[in-house]
C-alpha cells in the first residue's frame, strides 16, 4: 500500500522550525553566558522565561565588572540594572576605582572630576580630594629629592641598622602658613606600581606619639621641614627596591 508523501509533510515543516529556532532554554542554561542569553531574548523578547534570564543577566554582569574592574564594565553594569540587587556593592567598587584613578593621576583636573561625579562618595575620598584640590591649586607646596637608608629605629648611632628610613625636604615656597601639612609614601616596585601606601603628616597641631617641634610648629612661608619616615625591615615588600614616591596630600 502506498502511503501519499503529504502525510509527511506537517512532520517535516516541525523539524524545520525546530531546527530554524535556534537553541532551547536549556542549552542556554547550559552555556550561561551574557550572550546566550541575550540571544535568547532577542529571538523571543516576551519568553517564559524572561524573569529568570533577567535575574541571571544581573548575576552575569556584576560578576564581568568585578573581574575586570574598569569604569566601562561598571557604566554596563549600571546602564542595565540601575537598581538591582548588587547596585549598592557595584557604587562602592566604582567609587574605589574612580578614586584610584584620581590619587594615580593626582592632578587639579582629575581630582575636580572625582569631587563631580561623587559628590556623596565616602569621607576618606572627598577629604583626600578636596586636600588634592588646595594644593594643586596652591601650587607652592614641593617635594625634593627623597632619600632611602637604613636607619636604627631606637636612633642609636651604636645600634644595629634593622630598620628602613624614607626622607625627603618639603618646602613651602607660598605665601600662607600652614598648621597641618599631610603627606603620603607610596613604595613602589620596579615597574612602579604601587607597593603599598602609608600617611604621615609633616607638620600636626595633634599627634599621637611624641612629636619633634618641626613637627608641630606651624610652616611659614619659606620653609623647608625635612619628612621623615621609619620602618622595620621586614615591615616593607619583598618585592621592594627602595623605590619611592611622595605626594602632599592636604594643608591647612
Amino acid at each position: 500500500m502506498r502511503v501519499s508523501s503529504l502525510f509527511f509533510v506537517p512532520a517535516a515543516l516541525a523539524l524545520l522550525v525546530a531546527c530554524s529556532a535556534g537553541p532551547d532554554f536549556t542549552q542556554v542554561q547550559a552555556a550561561d553566558t551574557i550572550e546566550a542569553y541575550e540571544g535568547f531574548l532577542a529571538a523571543d523578547p516576551e519568553t517564559f522565561y524572561k524573569p529568570q534570564i533577567d535575574v541571571r543577566l544581573e548575576e552575569l554582569y556584576f560578576e564581568k565588572a568585578k573581574a575586570e574592574a574598569t569604569i566601562a564594565t561598571w557604566d554596563l553594569y549600571f546602564g542595565k540594572f540601575p537598581e538591582g540587587k548588587h547596585a549598592k556593592e557595584g557604587k562602592v567598587l566604582k567609587e574605589d576605582l574612580a578614586f584610584a584613578a584620581a590619587d594615580a593621576e593626582n592632578t587639579l583636573d582629575g581630582w575636580k572630576k572625582f569631587v563631580a561625579e561623587w559628590p556623596a562618595g565616602t569621607a576618606k575620598h572627598l577629604t583626600r580630594a578636596n586636600g588634592g584640590i588646595f594644593v594643586a591649586e596652591y601650587g607652592k607646596l614641593s617635594i625634593g629629592e627623597a632619600s632611602v637608608l637604613q636607619v636604627n629605629l631606637a636612633e642609636d648611632p651604636k645600634g644595629p641598622l634593622n630598620g628602613w628610613g624614607v626622607r625627603a625636604p618639603i618646602t613651602n615656597g607660598g605665601d600662607k602658613t600652614f598648621t597641618y601639612v599631610g603627606v603620603q609614601l607610596a613604595l613602589l616596585a620596579d615597574d612602579g606600581s604601587v607597593l603599598q601606601t602609608k600617611d604621615y603628616a609633616l607638620v600636626s597641631p595633634t599627634w599621637a606619639m611624641p612629636a619633634t617641634e618641626d613637627q608641630t610648629r606651624p610652616m611659614a612661608p619659606g620653609d623647608t621641614r625635612v619628612w621623615a619616615w621609619d620602618m622595620a625591615l621586614d615591615g616593607a615588600p619583598s618585592e621592594w627596591h627602595q623605590k619611592v614616591k611622595l605626594v602632599v596630600t592636604g594643608a591647612q
